[in-house]
């Protein structure tokens, strides 16, 4: 009995917690399905709840007024910050959902998409954005699932290759099929009623991203868009290769220029009607996962060296890190090698376990200096010197187990307190369960 009561109070309890967040920068919850699983998604918006437009959330629907771009978050928080943002993997998988766009006319644009988030600085919003024309100061790949008024569709991937990310991307749109889409029953697809978009990811052989197939559907009628090789050698591999990693969904609506959308449609960017998106039935095929801030470098290639760099600490006359993998720091030498062309010997100090180096002279040692030990050299630049999170990796690392272990305390945590909170309520109420 008290096994079955305890599930059922756990039940309501942690279903009632997640199906509400109120806070600064979130606007609500959203229901929606990874595979055959419902989950509960937790909206964080930029600039501040509703603070750009309005953006309400009930059930599986977001129903969005002009002006907000907001994202799928992983907790109810307070602050927007690296690691709050969900991540959707969907290589070989897909992502569905529906859309009321009746009310959204020229130069106006709905839009759901995936970014290659989150940036490494917060930018001027506070939200750690970042796309293919680095609308927030910093570029990144993006997958335009669904940029669209009543009169258009567009699906674009944008890769990022070298360091350079291509802003006008692989576009394709629903005005190329004749009498495909748009706002009356004359169209295949009417927009003045809701339709479904499915965005499919098709691997290859090589298990890489060979095409995109994206159904548009209506009851019985559907168009279909489709990118392959013609978006040029390797373009779609690159994209499959963000979509794989994980990327975050964001939803936005905005208005202005829009030619490049709904041309020849639209003869001008002045919205003809102005009202709400309504998004609703996300459903990802693929999985789901947390973000961590920018991805780390790549591991360097066998017998270079690795730097490790946990608890290190920088400024223009001091310079002190961790020995590599590896190496016996009292039998090896080291020294650091500043911009200026400089080199400062580094000492051993086998009580902190580092090697320390001292940069005489002025201005000393400043950022990126190049550190040499046993004849081996690796680059330090503020970015991974003052990173933590950017120690070293060592085979057969605890990590796992110390997360495992952390997990099934903080769960029996929350068993305990869920029974203190049961026996109060009972002696509250001056009812006992007799077993029997």
């Amino acid at each position: 009995m008290w096994p079955l009561f305890l599930s059922l109070f756990l039940t309501i309890v942690l279903a009632d917690t997640e199906a509400s967040c109120s806070t600064s920068v979130s606007p609500g919850v959203i229901s929606y399905t990874v595979g055959s699983t419902a989950t509960t998604g937790y909206l964080i918006q930029a600039g501040g709840s509703n603070s750009w437009g309005p953006v309400s959330a009930s059930g599986s629907q977001v129903t969005i007024g002009k002006g907000p771009r907001f994202y799928l978050a992983n907790t109810c928080a307070a602050a927007f910050g690296q690691n709050v943002f969900t991540t959707v993997k969907v290589l070989g998988g897909s992502i569905t959902f529906t859309v009321d766009i009746s009310k959204l006319g020229c130069g106006l644009n709905a839009a759901f998409y995936l970014l290659s988030m989150p940036a490494a600085t917060a930018g001027s919003n506070g939200d750690y954005y970042c796309d293919a024309n680095a609308v927030g100061g910093t570029s990144c790949s993006e997958m335009d699932l669904f940029e669209a008024n009543r009169h258009a569709i567009q699906i674009t991937p944008h890769r990022c290759t070298g360091g350079s990310c291509d802003g006008n991307g692989c576009a394709r749109n629903t005005q190329s099929v004749s009498k495909g889409f748009g706002p009356d029953s004359t169209f295949k697809i009417n927009s003045a009623s809701p339709f479904t978009v499915k965005v499919i990811f098709n691997k290859g052989s090589d298990g890489k991203l060979s095409s995109i197939s994206s159904v548009i559907s209506q009851g019985s009628n559907t168009i279909t868009l489709s990118h392959g090789s013609e978006c040029g050698s390797g373009y779609l591999t690159d994209m499959g290769t963000a979509l794989g990693l994980g990327m975050v969904p964001v939803w936005s609506y905005w208005g202005g220029s829009m030619g490049w959308l709904d041309s020849p449609a639209c003869s001008n960017d002045n919205p003809e009607v102005t009202g709400n998106f309504v998004f609703s039935n996300l459903i990802v095929s693929g999985s789901t996962g947390s973000s961590s801030g920018p991805p780390p470098p790549p591991p360097p290639p066998p017998g270079s060296l690795v730097c490790g760099t946990s608890g290190t600490t920088t400024n223009v006359n001091w310079i002190e890190f961790k020995a590599p993998s590896g190496v016996t720091g009292a039998s090896t030498s080291a020294s650091v090698k500043c911009p200026s062309g400089t080199t400062f010997p580094c000492t051993w100090n086998s009580g902190g376990g580092k090697y320390q180096c001292a940069c005489s002279g002025s201005p000393g040692c400043p950022q990126p200096f190049v550190v040499t030990v046993g004849g081996k050299t690796c680059s330090l630049s503020s970015s991974l010197a003052l990173s933590d999170s950017m120690a070293e990796t060592n085979v057969g690392s605890d990590q796992p187990l110390i997360i495992g272990l952390s997990v099934g305390i903080a769960v029996a945590v929350l068993v305990i307190l869920v029974l203190i909170v049961i026996v109060f309520i009972r002696k509250q109420t001056g009812t006992y369960m007799e077993t029997v």
